[in-house]
């Protein structure tokens, strides 16, 4: 028996809105706009927000957006071979998975510190150097005065960061005969000038360059080989003022000899980081002790050099950093992990260590020489 087929009338009915409807449109409010645009990539809302409309124009110039989007910003990891000075590569974290990030601006010379979405570049002029300012998102950046001279090692270890007036400040040091303690300051404004401070004296040698790092506003320096040494030096950016701290005694050991350590920055604190592995010393291995620790202290107090110990583990499953010669790169803060540079094949390569896991990972970046942790999330202005 056959079917018989359905027929299906369509009818099309052209649409018109309603008064009613047109007056009902959602309207997002500009508080909500702002802290979503607050969110955003800094690339995103200054090539392409803020030509969306009129109100929206002027955001990337609000001093309270451009604060509010620096506390939602996140920094990266910057490497730059040492033999390729216009070159470099950016590789980001999120909960141990990793990825490269092809740098889409220009580099205009070697990247010695970042603060704030603001990068310290030094270039070669001729013979000599200059430093310059600049954000990479804005694409806004200046020369600094030349550079006093004589002086050693700037274009190395020059630091960047930024006072509570707001304003950034550059540090560098002029290295005497066997200490360093003189130190140029430069303060970004519109009368930039050189001027030279002293500080107490902290032993050194020209083989021995110097670590530092800057956290609000105080900028550390310490020996990158000063075995003898436990001091480092606090030179507070602010009132210019400096003192000399010591490492904690566990970093010390019963000859007086400092171990291996690092500076690390945790939040709005300063943090020592030390580390030993079983590729130090091989009899570890064979008289089954540990294997190799992390310790991590941070300093609750500058004044009193009051260290407080924060994480303490052994590296009995971190299989990658206990058996290959690993040094210490960085700290990243958000995700608690400890990233490290080991030696294998030939190659030197980067691995995460998470301080809540215990897992290790290994990420496929090979010939490191520097590396930083560097912010270029930024609209803010110089």
């Amino acid at each position: 028996m056959l079917k018989r087929k359905r027929t299906i009338e369509m009818q099309i009915v052209p649409f018109s809105p309603r008064k009613s409807s047109r007056n009902n449109i959602l309207y997002l409010s500009e508080e909500i706009i702002f802290d979503i645009l607050s969110r955003a990539p800094a690339e995103f809302v200054q090539n392409y927000a803020r030509y969306v409309c009129m109100s929206w124009s002027t955001i990337p110039r609000n001093p309270d957006f451009v604060r509010a989007h620096l506390l939602h910003a996140k920094s990266g990891l910057y490497l730059q071979p040492g033999d390729e000075p216009f070159y470099a590569e950016l590789f980001e974290m999120k909960e141990m998975d990793s990825k490269i990030v092809d740098t889409w601006w220009d580099l205009p010379g070697k990247i010695l510190d970042s603060y704030d979405g603001i990068l310290l570049f030094c270039k070669k002029d001729g013979p000599a150097s200059i430093l310059c300012l600049a954000n990479p998102v804005t694409r806004r950046g200046m020369k600094l005065p030349p550079i006093p001279e004589p002086c050693h090692h700037f274009d190395i270890i020059a630091k960047l960061a930024r006072i509570n007036d707001g304003k950034f400040r550059v540090i560098f040091p002029d290295q005497g005969q066997l200490f360093w303690h003189e130190w140029y300051i430069l303060t970004v404004d519109s009368q930039m000038s050189w001027r030279k401070i002293s500080s107490p004296y902290l032993e050194s040698t020209d083989k021995d360059p110097l670590k530092s790092i800057c956290i609000e506003g105080i900028s550390y320096w310490g020996n990158i080989f000063g075995y003898d040494d436990p001091h480092f030096l606090a030179i507070d950016l602010n009132d210019e003022t400096s003192c000399l701290l010591q490492l904690p005694c566990e970093v010390i050991d019963n000859r007086g000899l400092v171990l291996t350590w690092e500076f690390a920055k945790m939040g709005k604190h300063l943090c020592c980081i030390y580390w030993w592995h079983s590729a130090f010393n091989p009899r570890k291995i064979v008289q089954r002790e540990r294997p190799g620790e992390i310790k991590i202290w941070k300093l609750m107090d500058l004044h009193q050099n009051v260290w407080v110990m924060t994480y303490n583990t052994d590296l009995f499953h971190a299989s990658i950093i206990r058996n290959e010669l690993s040094s210490y790169m960085t700290y990243w803060d958000d995700q608690k992990s400890l990233i490290f540079e080991v030696r294998r094949g030939g190659n030197n390569e980067a691995v995460v260590f998470n301080t809540t896991t215990g897992k290790t990972t290994l990420i496929g970046i090979v010939n490191l020489r520097i590396r930083y942790g560097i912010h270029t999330n930024s609209l803010v202005s110089l």
